[in-house]
């Protein structure tokens, strides 16, 4: 188990939330001999978080959140119910081959609903927010030594030196909160490509603009110690990632929420734990009003990542308290589900 503040924290700082991983996987895919553009190969988070190597465990009679997808009804609308699926931003076969429980629920909606759609304008509008504007290169704002240490990271991913002197800060360290760049698509892009090939609608919460501002609106001085923070966490990186796939594979989302929380708590920088609000809290709130025209639709597949849903903040809890029954669908009520 790891221990101190600082591996405790990045946790909390992964992940959270979704366009830029996956859409820069698959920018990575298109452009992979073009050095520069490869140099846009980060992740802006998901928001399934990496975690220290502690995990909870818990009877599912304790559990508030035992299943990482929830059913969806209220009780005046006559509508089919729609579901609730909480995702990792991970492109792992253990994440993306979904258990057959939810695979039947998602092949017996209607439509999709994600954080972000992965297409060429979301593309254009990460390369443009992510670079650095006139002469300014990354080196001359963390100094050479420190970025000759990100070069030694990331190049074996393929990032090139040049490309990653026109990054902004926080770019950079979006990029190493994250596992090198998959062909591979993520959980979030795999069921936008299944939608797609179905002939289902596919639509989105945010837009990727709005992601990439919560990062592109810091200070340059708060982006360099987001960077620096970022860069410390590399050791244990590994470890991080595989704690976080253990307890999503394991459907224990308490024990996600208790360790965010558990980071958080650990964060001392104030601009760190103001990011962490913004992109948890506030965007909550956002997705929550923005999915009611789908639920009202009915038989809506709503994919977020997991960290959204829990808590008295989270998407579960939001959708309760504006009357709708949020309930969790679990293997063995996997046939009354399919019975409707």
């Amino acid at each position: 188990m790891f221990s101190g503040k600082t591996s405790q924290s990045q946790g909390a700082i992964t992940n959270i939330c979704f366009s830029a991983f996956a859409l820069i996987n698959r920018q990575y895919k298109k452009q992979k001999a073009r050095s520069f553009y490869k140099a846009r190969a980060f992740s802006v988070l998901g928001l399934s978080f990496l975690l220290c190597h502690v995990f909870v465990g818990t009877a599912y009679g304790e559990q508030q959140y035992p299943s990482r997808l929830w059913k969806i009804e209220h009780p005046k609308q006559e509508t089919r119910p729609s579901y609730l699926l909480g995702t990792m931003h991970l492109s792992d076969k253990d994440i993306v081959n979904l258990p057959p429980h939810i695979d039947s629920v998602v092949a017996r909606t209607d439509s999709l609903a994600i954080e972000v759609k992965l297409d060429q304008k979301a593309q254009k509008s990460l390369a443009e927010l992510s670079a650095l504007r006139g002469n300014k290169t990354l080196s001359d704002l963390i100094g050479s030594d420190t970025f000759q240490r990100i070069v030694s990271l990331l190049q074996p991913r393929g990032m090139s030196p040049l490309g990653l002197q026109r990054l902004k800060p926080w770019a950079v360290a979006l990029m190493l909160n994250y596992p090198p760049p998959s062909l591979d698509p993520v959980l979030d892009y795999s069921l936008q490509l299944r939608f797609k090939r179905n002939k289902k609608p596919i639509y989105q919460l945010e837009t990727a603009e709005e992601q990439i501002q919560l990062f592109d609106s810091m200070s340059v001085e708060n982006q360099v110690g987001f960077l620096m923070h970022s860069l410390v966490q590399q050791r244990h990186f590994d470890m991080y990632l595989l704690a976080m796939k253990r307890l999503y594979i394991e459907d224990d989302l308490d024990g996600l929420q208790a360790l965010a929380n558990s980071q958080m708590d650990e964060v001392e920088q104030p601009f760190l734990q103001d990011l962490f609000r913004r992109l948890i809290e506030e965007r909550n709130i956002k997705m929550a009003n923005r999915m009611g025209i789908h639920l009202q639709s009915g038989n809506s597949l709503i994919a977020v990542g997991a960290l959204h849903l829990t808590g008295n903040k989270g998407l579960i809890q939001l959708l309760r308290y504006r009357g709708y029954n949020v309930t969790p669908v679990l293997p063995f009520t996997a046939s009354s589900v399919q019975a409707q």
